[in-house]
């Protein structure tokens, strides 16, 4: 969770945090040795589900129409 607060502030996108998220748990699940191949597929399989939910954001902000954070929280300062 400190990982995504902090990969959200210092990009800006929460799509980033949760991308980098979707990446990590299947992967520290792997390394920590203490897994099931059902539990690995599953963390596998939610990880390939997040990353297709988020392409639509990530497309946005290759091309600079994604909204930050701080646009939105923000836009009525």
């Amino acid at each position: 969770l400190a990982i995504l607060i902090i990969i959200t502030i210092i990009t800006d996108y929460i799509s980033v945090g949760s991308i980098l998220l979707y990446i990590a748990i299947p992967s520290l699940t792997y390394f920590t040795g203490n897994y099931s191949n059902i539990v690995i597929g599953c963390v596998s399989l939610l990880m390939i589900i997040g990353l297709v939910k988020h392409w639509i954001n990530v497309q946005r902000i290759m091309n600079g129409t994604e909204k930050g954070l701080r646009s939105v929280v923000f836009k009525n300062k």
